[in-house]
């Protein structure tokens, strides 16, 4: 507030997030060393073991017991006291927490004093860990005996042990030039095509966009006075430097997901012409491609109309109801499908005074074979899908929004995914379609769930040759394709709509007030509820200002250049060789209140993988989850 005779007006920014490491580092470096009333004694306890211990009976072994070193660490009354959430304490200070659905991310900011104290800090703890080394090996002497000779013989007994081969041959490689070259020459050395959008966005600046626009609704719209609208502008500026306001977190919305969703509608645009370029073919694949695409566009626009509300709060609780238009609104939601492009945006970006030029390049999933599982896409998505929503472990209910994200993939794989040989579904019978399903899943839960995923499964054959059509039409007809979509999708505008501005709160506003703009519904994000006003269109319409796009669409082929040439190649092994074993171990008191400390489940099974010689850090499976 003014200060009464001066006018002096200081308006502090919100603290940033920063984190206390020094005072971490400080009690790890007390923690290193056993209490003194428990070292060196006969009975087991995680308070009196050392970090290091060197054990040459049978095997050599340098033990390093972090397990001991956390459990006193976490015991210090110094530990939980110093680490205790607090206002101005703790170890993350100054964190305010996200709204519902949204992450903060705190990290490279050290709290107050941190910069002179963390130097010392390090220090003592490197001390503290030398001396526990000294006292457990006296000779350097003694650690170079960990080192093994015959580093090939060593690792093909870990190999055998292991139940595997080591083989150090030579193999011969071919090395294949590649270029890229511009898409306009076809011949026979093209292996792969990318459609790039060289993208150049608006450079303006947003806020001075919205201020203006706000002024101008709150004296024409609302008719507000000049001094009413001044008090007005001059909150949303206030709030707008306020660290991580809701206005700068919605003017990095729309530098991020609003230009995703530009990004989204190309990729419809240019299904849209593949299934258009299709449809001339009296292929049962061209006709199945056809039908996919258009069941995708029809949804997505009955669920912007209709909604669709998903009900399973009887059968996951009662987190689980949502909108599938709010999941669609997603431009990542669209991963779920095993056929469909994805663009990625190139590393590197060039700014000039009135526009930021990008390139970003679409890539296409065809339903390929997952290498690790040996599955086509589309059956490993369900496979994620049937985990989730039928597995017994009770962790993932505690996931709610993981729930909600799996159902909505079901239901809409289950409507746009077509059989063979199947009707072609209209704009009217899908959304019966759609309700059934919602009204199935509502009443029978789990076992519709199971259902559905079983007739899914039924139709992985329909996914390979909507697959195999896609590739056949990208290899003939991809220039029309890039044609048509360029011709539709070369200018577009993401307008922001009034509606975006909680009217009601920031007209009259004072300095302050906070909440300007529309707030998430219960259970919602703010992201998904901003979606909603937003429209991506070709031409500006009545909104409260819009951001230019412009996308330029070229090809570009991947070609063999020069001749292939051959190398042979193989692996220089050290002569030296010393292994490093992470081995789980778990500290549990028994009834007697006597400490045990025994290898975690299956840990035993890999004994054998030690070799005779070396290091072992044990850690504490249960520290490792806190």
């Amino acid at each position: 507030m003014p200060s009464q005779g001066t006018g002096a007006n200081v308006d502090p920014r919100s603290l940033k997030p920063s984190i206390d490491l020094a005072t971490v580092i400080e009690l790890l470096a007390q923690a290193i060393s056993p209490s003194n009333n428990q070292a060196n004694t006969d009975q087991l306890n995680p308070r009196g073991m050392q970090l290091f211990e060197f054990d040459e009976k049978q095997n050599k072994r340098l033990r390093i017991s972090t397990s001991a070193v956390m459990y006193r660490l976490f015991a210090q009354p110094k530990f939980k006291e110093a680490l205790k959430p607090a206002p101005g304490g703790g170890f993350i200070q100054n964190l305010s927490m996200p709204a519902y659905g949204n992450r903060s991310r705190v990290g490279g900011c050290l709290s107050d004093g941190n910069a002179t104290k963390l130097p010392g800090a390090i220090d003592r703890l490197m001390v503290a860990i030398d001396q526990a080394l000294n006292t457990a090996v006296p000779s350097d002497s003694i650690l170079s005996t960990l080192l093994l000779d015959e580093a090939e013989k060593q690792l093909k007994h870990l190999a055998k042990k292991a139940g595997t081969s080591f083989q150090n041959i030579a193999n011969t490689a071919n090395l294949i030039h590649l270029a890229f070259q511009a898409g306009d020459t076809k011949d026979n050395k093209s292996v792969a095509t990318v459609i790039c959008a060289r993208e150049r966005v608006e450079n303006t600046d947003y806020f001075e966009q919205m201020c203006s626009a706000a002024a101008e609704y709150l004296e024409n719209e609302l008719d507000n006075d000049e001094d009413d609208v001044n008090s007005s502008i001059a909150t949303l500026k206030e709030e707008k430097n306020r660290y991580d306001s809701q206005i700068e977190r919605f003017l990095n919305f729309l530098d991020d997901e609003a230009l995703s969703r530009v990004r989204l509608t190309i990729s419809f645009r240019i299904m849209e012409a593949i299934a258009e370029n299709s449809r001339s073919s009296n292929d049962p694949d061209y006709q199945l491609l056809v039908e996919y695409v258009n069941r995708i566009l029809t949804l997505v626009e009955s669920a912007k109309e209709e909604g669709y509300t998903v009900d399973l709060m009887t059968h996951f609780g009662s987190a689980v109801e949502f909108d599938l238009a709010d999941e669609l609104s997603k431009a990542t939601f669209y991963y779920c499908l095993a056929v469909w492009p994805e663009w990625k945006t190139q590393i590197f970006e060039q700014k000039t005074k009135n526009q930021v030029e990008r390139e970003v390049s679409y890539r296409f999933r065809v339903n390929g074979q997952n290498p690790e599982l040996g599955k086509p896409a589309f059956e490993v998505r369900l496979d994620q899908i049937r985990e989730y929503l039928l597995s017994n472990d009770e962790s993932s209910l505690q996931k709610p929004w993981e729930i909600c994200r799996r159902l909505a993939q079901l239901i809409f794989l289950a409507v746009v995914v077509p059989k063979t040989d199947e009707e072609p579904l209209t704009k009217e019978s899908l959304t019966e379609m759609v309700n059934q399903l919602l009204a199935n899943f509502k009443s029978q839960g789990t076992e519709a769930i199971r259902q559905t995923l079983e007739e899914l499964q039924e139709r992985s054959e329909s996914m390979k040759s909507i697959a195999k059509a896609l590739k056949e039409v990208l290899r003939d007809r991809r220039q029309k394709v890039i044609s048509q979509v360029q011709n539709r999708s070369s200018q577009q505008f993401i307008c922001v709509k009034s509606s975006i501005i909680n009217w009601d709160r920031l007209e009259g506003a004072t300095l302050g007030v906070r909440k300007l703009l529309v707030e998430p519904q219960e259970n919602t994000s703010e992201k998904v509820e901003w979606f909603k006003h937003i429209e991506i269109c070709e031409q500006p319409t009545k909104s409260l200002f819009s951001v230019k796009v412009t996308a330029e669409l070229s090809e570009y082929d991947l070609k063999t250049k020069d001749t292939i040439s051959k190398f042979r190649a193989k692996r220089l092994l050290p002569q030296k060789l010393l292994q490093v074993c992470w081995v789980p171990r778990s500290w549990q008191k028994g009834e007697d209140r006597q400490w045990t400390y025994q290898l975690s489940t299956n840990a035993s099974q890999f004994a054998g993988w030690a070799l005779s010689a070396a290091i072992i850090v044990e850690y504490d499976v249960e520290t490792v989850k806190r």
